[in-house]
Formats: C-alpha cells, sequence, structure tokens
C-alpha cells in the first residue's frame, strides 16, 4: 500500500508539478533519489550509454511504419511547466497495436511527451549515442491500455513505452513541429502555468525519424521513483531545431521551476546508468550512425559552398 501510494506521489509531482519533492540540483538531486525513492537504486534503470559497436543487432525487429500514427486525432491538448519539464498532454493519442515486428506484447497508446535539455555551455539529453550528448531528448509516452491510468501501469514491468529522440540544433531552419509549440512559451513560463493548444493529427507530433532505426532495451523512468516498467525505443536519427529554437531553453530567461521566476528550468536530465548486462538490440547494421552522420555533414557542406557561390 505504501509502495502504491509512493508511485502516485512521484508520478503527480512529475506530471503536475511540485516544487522541492526531488530536483536536478544539488539538493535533493539524482544522488539522493534512491534515499526516497528506493527503486532509483535498481539494477534496470535509465537512461543508458548506447553504442552502435556493443549492442546486438536484432535481425527480427522492424522498423515502424508511417501509418502507424496517421489514423487518429487527439480531442484535446495542452501545454504544461511541470516545474520539471514542458510536457504536452493529448486525450486520444495513437495506440499502436500488439506488434511482433517490433516486440510490442500489448496495445500502448500514447498520453504525453515532454522535453530534457542542457544550457549554453552542456548538451542535455538523457541518454548519449557513441559518447555524444545531445542538446535534448524528446520522449513520447505510451501506457499500456490494459492499465487503466498512468500511475496503475508505472506499477507494472510492461506498463510503458517510451519513443526517445535526439534533438540537435544544428539546422539553418526552424523546424515547424517544435515552432508549434514554443509559440506557446509564453503562457508556460512558471510552475504549473498549462495552456490548451490546437488539436492537430497525431502525425504532426511525431519526428519523422520515428520510421528510422532505433536501440530497443527494457530500462526505467528517468525520473522518480524511477520505476523499471519502461520499454524503451531510442531513434537514432537525431532531430535537428535551428540555434534560435534551442535558445528560447537553453539560456534560462523563459522558462521557470519556480512560481515566482527564481529558479530558470535548464539542465533537466539525469545522469547514465549503468546499463549491466541488460539486452540492447538495435535495427541497423555496424556503421550506419557514422555513414548516416557523415552524409548529413557532407550534404551541409555541399549546400553551404552552392550558397555562397551564388
Amino acid at each position: 500500500m505504501a509502495y502504491s501510494i509512493l508511485i502516485i506521489f512521484s508520478l503527480a509531482c512529475l506530471f503536475t508539478g511540485s516544487e522541492g519533492a526531488w530536483s536536478y540540483g544539488e539538493t535533493n538531486g539524482p544522488s539522493t533519489w534512491a534515499n526516497t525513492y528506493p527503486a532509483c537504486a535498481g539494477s534496470m534503470q535509465s537512461p543508458i550509454p548506447l553504442f552502435t559497436t556493443n549492442t546486438s543487432i536484432d535481425l527480427t525487429l522492424a522498423k515502424f511504419a508511417s501509418t502507424s500514427f496517421t489514423s487518429s486525432t487527439p480531442t484535446a491538448s495542452t501545454i504544461k511547466n511541470t516545474g520539471y519539464s514542458l510536457m504536452v498532454s493529448l486525450t486520444g493519442g495513437y495506440t499502436l497495436s500488439t506488434s511482433t515486428a517490433q516486440k510490442l506484447t500489448g496495445n500502448y497508446q500514447l498520453e504525453q511527451f515532454h522535453l530534457h535539455w542542457g544550457d549554453n555551455t552542456t548538451g542535455g539529453s538523457e541518454h548519449t549515442l557513441n559518447d555524444v550528448r545531445y542538446f535534448s531528448e524528446l520522449h513520447f509516452v505510451h501506457r499500456n491500455t490494459k492499465y487503466s491510468d498512468m500511475a496503475t501501469a508505472a506499477a507494472q514491468p510492461d506498463g510503458l513505452m517510451f519513443f526517445a529522440f535526439f534533438v540537435q540544433d544544428n539546422s539553418f531552419f526552424d523546424n515547424l513541429q517544435i515552432a508549434g509549440l514554443t509559440q506557446f512559451l509564453p503562457n508556460v513560463t512558471f510552475l504549473n502555468e498549462e495552456v490548451a493548444i490546437p488539436v492537430v493529427p497525431n502525425y504532426n507530433h511525431v519526428p519523422s525519424a520515428v520510421v528510422g532505426d532505433y536501440f530497443r532495451y527494457k530500462g526505467s523512468l528517468t525520473t522518480p521513483g524511477c520505476q523499471e516498467s519502461v520499454l524503451w525505443y531510442v531513434f537514432q536519427t537525431p532531430v535537428s531545431i535551428s540555434a534560435a529554437q534551442a535558445n528560447l531553453l537553453r539560456y534560462g530567461n523563459s522558462i521557470y521551476s519556480s512560481a515566482d521566476g527564481s529558479t530558470p528550468l535548464l539542465n533537466n536530465y539525469r545522469p547514465l546508468q549503468d546499463p549491466g548486462n541488460r539486452n540492447i538490440s538495435r535495427t541497423f547494421s555496424f556503421g550506419s550512425a557514422s555513414f548516416q552522420s557523415s552524409s548529413y555533414h557532407l550534404v551541409a557542406i555541399c549546400i553551404m559552398f552552392v550558397a555562397s557561390v551564388l
């Protein structure tokens, strides 16, 4: 009973905001979480470092199809400053059905998505890829529909499924998906501020990288109470945004984790956890990550060269 109450309390802190319950700083920071939330000291914690060289290729894993995300439109959506992140909640998010192709063992409905980010000197992605920490990481949170709510699902080993997307600030142009949300930042400057946002089809929220290669492993929530109930899909290809969009978050002058504006919301990411001997699988072949990265930069250089000539 006490454990159930702790789960409900910790989820309430994450999704509704609660000053002082836990933090990303020195006071009540990650190194102390396990004192109040014992699961944070578990053996299957997230985030973890990911590498293309020491993870196993699973030839039975398939990429997600874009048609999986086009079948529905939410009936309502809001954006909220939880004090720990910026969170978009959806009523009527898409549902991904049980699938052997992606090894989904249940029907998972999108409940919300939120961001983790750094500051003007460091990256803020929770996972790292080949020792690279990106500016930000975007999480799409799905609930197994056989459980009635998030608190119940978080207490079950098959309760939650997360999509994670790295975010890099290397684009010459604004990301239109992100721009559709950043326009509401003035409405969620302070803790617990929330505003309704226009309803758009589900596929408008999901980055195009969702149809690409990914890592898959079993882990936990990256926030207290750190329940080990999450099946993670971490996508290889980063989402690109402009430096101007990143600056809205990284300088700490537009979003605050407090109600009075005294505490900027920055560096809201958990340190890396020990992957142990967990099975971490991936869909892509050795070397594809570096090849795609090199190809991207080559294209960017060609564009800049052509622009300078013209």
